[in-house]
């Protein structure tokens, strides 16, 4: 393998000079470079990098570096100036990279000295600021960089996004130009779904009319137990007719709603064509008086009214063979829905005791069951619901990495439990001195420590005493305060995350919840990790409450991590529910989301991924929904095999 020698020249040593790019740094720190797999050394003539491989990866951390932090809209153009030496083209790859997303431009470049102009109409968004997080650059062959500048803009910049929320810059098929164009939408995919049937074999609530009949119940519950004559015990769902019933779900089934489905406008009017009206019919697309919402612009006029909206939305879902909402519908969808339904609590918001500033409430807190019990007198209203699964409560907490005592402060209940208990298992602090090492003179200098632990073993068995006192308060807290208003409805799990969690945490949500809830981002749900789950629980049955893979179009510039063309999504889907399915304790997934997140960021500056079943113009992703069809076709199938393994 050769080695690969790129010498980087300025006109000071370590300086871009750009004459129109003012207050850049005369010097740049270490600091503000790295390198994949490659060492460097800087001197008075530049730097020189020698790759272990004969790609390389440079780049710039821009907050390393004192320069411009706001490109759009002040400047049109990155300008640089490179020298390729040598007899050998070079493949050269500039990605500007923000925090979420990256715009990427490539060059194939003959020997000799070049002008590179990447256009900055468009940025990835990144915090509160659009210019770039870094400035990467990918290459296989020696090269010369001379010089660097940020082009100011003579004229308006152009808008980021049209009047319907999507690319400006950038064309595809089926992109929406005109409101005739989202009409005509609509009328097409009517025609599409009269020719569409749900699949066969389906009780009313999507439940499996073609296997064993379990009893009766008129509300949804859990069944371990054969479905056919020759098979082995396995879970199932079962739904009110007493059908089995495996969760094909789909979460995020709203219109809009605060901070997720909506998109800041208030001082970026610049970045859209259009806005609608804030008065008059299409006013519901506004959230307070920052936010917007295109994807609830939109519906209201592609389909005239939200409760249109609602009931195509419905029509689409039993169509392609989707039977539950997962969470976060829409209040207004919960209460029309002909398809089974999930509910979405949080027991960490309001008057909640919680700990310190974090989302983890404080459990030992008097008010905490008295919260609990005030936040679930609601659910007794759903007691009779036949279409209710079920109800998660809280989402991605950080069961992982709990750090009780860094988290509470001096005035929460928690600190004394830790005391209490700490003087029930040394009896005098002379016996904890000895085990920890340590050499308090009172029982409140162990009880209110701060983040200065002492690292002992018995400490550590301490803390994970606590730990586990903790979440055994936590979940039979919810468990049992929910059945009392509602014990007819199953408690479906705090939506772990997909890394194992500690074996007590797991352990007692399966002694407190009816099912085991893990929100799994892999490309299938891997069988030994999620046996692990299922074994530390006791054996819980197993509900995904979250997947997804991102959509790689030019609808949007790239994430910095992964994404999939159409055909790998309509693979990776089939074969994310087969892999699941076909696992004997497995009772359903669910995709993250509906529709797609607002192409400048939900909130502020936050997620903008092309993730949903339909764009933010409320077009079916035609790949996605075959998949889907597919998958509800067989899924009964799958799951029956599972048991008989």
């Amino acid at each position: 393998m050769r080695s690969l020698f790129i010498i980087f020249c300025f006109s000071f040593p370590i300086l871009l000079m750009a004459q129109d790019w003012s207050g850049l740094p005369r010097t740049w720190p270490d600091s503000a470079f790295y390198l994949d797999d490659s060492g460097y050394v800087r001197n008075k003539t530049g730097i020189w990098i020698q790759p272990t491989d004969t790609t390389a990866l440079f780049g710039i951390a821009w907050a390393k570096v004192n320069c411009p932090e706001t490109w759009y809209p002040e400047y049109a153009w990155l300008r640089l100036w490179v020298r390729v030496p040598g007899r050998d083209s070079l493949r050269l790859s500039l990605r500007i990279k923000g925090a979420r997303a990256h715009l990427p431009h490539s060059w194939h470049l003959p020997p000799g000295r070049h002008r590179l102009e990447v256009p900055l109409d468009e940025l990835p968004l990144t915090g509160s600021h659009e210019g770039p997080a870094y400035l990467e650059w990918s290459f296989d062959g020696p090269w010369v960089w001379q010089k660097m500048a940020l082009i100011s803009r003579k004229g308006p910049a152009p808008p980021l996004r049209d009047g319907f929320g999507q690319r400006y810059a950038t064309t595809w098929p089926g992109k929406v130009q005109t409101e005739a164009d989202l009409e005509e939408a609509a009328r097409a995919e009517l025609a599409r779904l009269d020719t569409l049937t749900p699949p066969a074999g389906r009780s009313r609530f999507g439940g499996w009319t073609g296997g064993a009949r379990f009893e009766a119940t008129g509300r949804f519950r859990l069944e371990k137990g054969p479905v056919q004559t020759d098979s082995l015990v396995s879970w199932w769902l079962v739904d009110p007719e007493g059908y089995p019933f495996w969760s094909l779900g789909v979460t995020g089934l709203r219109h809009k709603y605060p901070w997720s489905d909506v998109t800041r406008w208030a001082g970026r009017e610049g970045w859209f064509e259009a806005l609608p009206a804030p008065d008059g019919p299409f006013a519901e697309a506004y959230e307070d008086s920052a936010y917007v919402s295109f994807y609830t612009w939109n519906v209201l006029r592609k389909w005239g009214s939200l409760d249109r909206w609602r009931e195509i939305s419905f029509r689409r879902l039993q169509t392609w063979g989707m039977n539950t909402l997962g969470n976060w519908a829409h209040e207004t969808v919960l209460a029309t829905t002909p398809i089974p339904y999930t509910r979405a609590l949080r027991s960490n918001t309001g008057a909640a005791p919680r700990l310190g500033d974090s989302r983890l409430p404080d459990v030992f807190d008097p008010v905490w069951l008295a919260h609990l019990d005030t936040l679930f007198a609601r659910c007794g209203q759903w007691q009779a619901d036949s279409l209710l699964l079920g109800y998660f409560v809280d989402n991605e907490m950080p069961w992982g990495d709990l750090r009780l005592l860094e988290q509470a402060t001096d005035d929460n209940y928690l600190r004394i439990y830790w005391h209490e208990m700490l003087q029930e298992a040394y009896g005098s602090l002379d016996s904890l001195n000895q085990a920890w090492g340590t050499t308090f003179t009172m029982w409140e200098e162990a009880a209110y420590l701060s983040d200065d632990f002492p690292d002992r073993p018995a400490f550590q068995a301490m803390v994970r005493r606590l730990e586990a006192a903790y979440v055994e308060e936590y979940f039979s807290g919810i468990a049992i305060t929910l059945k009392r208003w509602d014990r007819h409805h199953l408690y479906l799990g705090c939506r772990f995350t997909r890394a194992l969690k500690p074996p007590y945490v797991i352990a007692a949500a399966g002694r407190w919840c009816d099912v085991l809830s893990v929100n799994v981002y892999s490309y299938e749900p891997i069988r030994e990790d999620m046996n692990q789950w299922h074994l530390l629980s006791g054996g819980l049955p197993m509900l995904i409450g979250e997947h997804h893979v991102t959509l790689e179009s030019p609808r949007q510039f790239p994430p910095n991590f992964r994404i999939f063309d159409a055909a790998g999504r309509r693979t990776y889907y089939e074969n994310y529910v087969r892999t699941w399915a076909s696992l004997p304790y497995a009772v359903g997934c669910h995709w993250y989301q509906y529709k797609d997140q607002p192409l400048t960021g939900r909130g502020d500056a936050g997620e903008q991924r092309l993730v949903g079943l339909v764009d933010i113009t409320d077009q079916p992703y035609d790949h996605l929904i075959e998949a889907i069809r597919v998958a509800a076709a067989q899924l009964y199938d799958w799951h029956a095999e599972a048991v008989r393994e």
